[in-house]
């Protein structure tokens, strides 16, 4: 999808600057605390950028932090529902090469995409590469997704993991992908394509 090139929205105040100011030493201050996976990052060596990259619940800025890399972007923007996807989509600043926004007030469930500013002046809209949850198709907006809060009741199976030669037991690898593998059933009429299944009515018909 292309867009229009917008202007970037100015604080023209006293009291707007301040608040602008306290923000970035607020991204920083974020930022900084991933500076040894960044490294890694641009290393070749990091297994865990995801932790930096993407979008984040940052708990003491009650906001989400986002974070791209996009080294050919002349500038990069967030868009989503929760700005309009125009002209008040928010500008991300540069953090080591890396383009960073904190934006508080979102929710799980807001669509959102990286609005880049290419070398040609055109801005073009692109998911996060590392997005938690997506929009299903025909949809393809990135959703703004909290990851934490799942209990996981699989504690009897990591115990006895660990008593296992992996390598000299039986395995069997099956993959499936559940949008192309099977229709389950439709979807209201005010919406378009088929239903997607989840995990857990999928289940029955893969065991």
């Amino acid at each position: 999808m292309v867009a229009r090139r917008t202007t970037p929205r100015t604080r023209n105040n006293g009291r707007g600057m301040e608040r602008a100011s306290e923000a970035g030493e607020t991204l920083k201050k974020m930022c900084a605390a991933y500076d040894d996976e960044i490294t890694r990052f641009y290393a070749g060596d990091s297994f865990r950028a995801y932790e930096f990259f993407g979008c984040h619940y940052i708990g003491e800025a009650d906001a989400h932090l986002f974070a791209v890399w996009a080294p050919n972007a002349r500038s990069v923007r967030v868009a989503g529902d929760f700005n309009g996807w125009g002209e008040a989509a928010e500008p991300m600043e540069t953090y080591r090469g890396i383009h960073v926004a904190l934006i508080p007030g979102l929710k799980d469930g807001d669509a959102y995409k990286y609005s880049l500013e290419g070398v040609d002046g055109t801005s073009y809209f692109k998911a996060d590469p590392f997005a938690f949850h997506a929009e299903c198709p025909p949809g393809t907006a990135s959703r703004v997704c909290t990851t934490g809060g799942y209990t996981w009741n699989d504690a009897a199976y990591l115990a006895s993991r660990g008593k296992t030669e992996a390598r000299e037991s039986p395995v069997a690898i099956y993959e499936v992908n559940l949008a192309s593998w099977r229709k389950f059933g439709t979807v209201p009429e005010s919406e378009s394509g088929p239903r997607y299944p989840d995990y857990r009515e999928i289940a029955d018909a893969l065991a």
